[in-house]
């Protein structure tokens, strides 16, 4: 019995996998019918319209600390650096200028090079450090960016710092 029992396990297993081939594809787009489309794709139900960001602020004390923030999408660069000049929650603050002007954003594996055409002018030394660490400890647990690089096109001078775990 046992002897007859195997082939036939093999000969079941074979059918129920070719059974897998039987599903038809396409080489090139078709028209689909819409009562076929799970419910709310068609009318982008289906679309995220915010997400849950972490973003890092100073305390009382000058510790950076994490607060989870809804914002709409797409999350991009330069949506989280407006949300930590223009939202700071009460009771913390940020190192940021409120007229930072991001002008372009160059992501390279975990890496990003942010070029600020404004803001920076007239900031000490300590806050741009500590900005720069704002920024670097949002993107990272945003977009993995372990390497900030601020090209600082109003004064001609690149700022750089790693993301150390705060």
């Amino acid at each position: 019995m046992s002897r007859l029992r195997t082939p036939l396990l093999g000969l079941l297993a074979s059918v129920l996998l070719s059974a897998c081939t039987l599903v038809p594809t396409d080489p090139s787009p078709r028209s689909v019918n819409s009562a076929d489309v799970p419910s709310g794709l068609l009318n982008g139900g289906g679309a995220k319209k915010s997400a849950t960001v972490a973003f890092w602020y100073f305390d009382a004390e000058g510790r950076l600390v994490k607060r989870w923030e809804r914002i709409s999408t797409p999350v991009t660069i330069a949506a989280l650096l407006t949300h930590l000049t223009q939202r700071v929650p009460s009771g913390l603050t940020t190192a940021l200028p409120t007229k930072i002007a991001l002008t372009r954003a160059v992501v390279r594996g975990d890496e990003v090079t942010l070029f600020i055409s404004a803001g920076f002018r007239g900031v000490d030394p300590e806050t741009e450090m500590a900005a720069m660490r704002q920024m670097v400890a949002t993107l990272r647990d945003t977009f993995g960016i372990s390497t900030l690089n601020v090209n600082d096109v109003e004064r001609g001078r690149t700022l750089f710092v790693d993301a150390p775990a705060p």
